[in-house]
């Protein structure tokens, strides 16, 4: 959880007083018209990206702690699964190494929409009088 919640504004206006609040965490910093920003020290980030190599080291090996970090992998089939835990390692290692965090929230996000998308699937199946529509084979028209 941030420390402190400004608008841009407010920042760009007061920055001496609201900097000072770096050495107790992050502040986020809410726009109007983008997403917000967050502002934190150089040791802060260090600190994630020694955190989150450690996940990454431990995701491979304990399924279910990833699981209970990121609750949508159970909804992967086991084989998507694997896949999806070695790109974000892949991903991740690279990215907090390059400060190119943009990469990583991408690929997040698309695995995360991939497991709705199958949990929706096989809740659907389940359902009383669900028909696949799935297209059928169709003939060839002849020369």
């Amino acid at each position: 959880m941030a420390v402190g919640e400004w608008t841009l504004s407010e920042f760009l206006q007061y920055s001496g007083r609201l900097l000072a609040e770096l050495d107790d965490g992050e502040i986020i910093l809410r726009r109007r018209n983008g997403e917000d920003l967050v502002l934190m020290t150089a040791s802060q980030r260090e600190a994630l990206r020694t955190l989150s190599r450690t996940f990454l080291g431990v995701a491979g090996s304990d399924e279910q702690g990833t699981a209970d970090v990121m609750p949508w992998l159970r909804l992967l089939s086991p084989t998507d699964r694997q896949v999806c835990l070695e790109e974000l390692r892949n991903i991740a290692g690279v990215v907090l190494e390059m400060g190119r965090l943009g990469r990583l929230v991408e690929s997040l996000a698309a695995w995360e929409a991939t497991a709705l998308a199958t949990w929706d699937d096989e809740r659907n199946r389940e359902r009383q009088g669900f028909r696949e529509d799935a297209p059928g084979p169709l003939e060839r028209p002849e020369p």
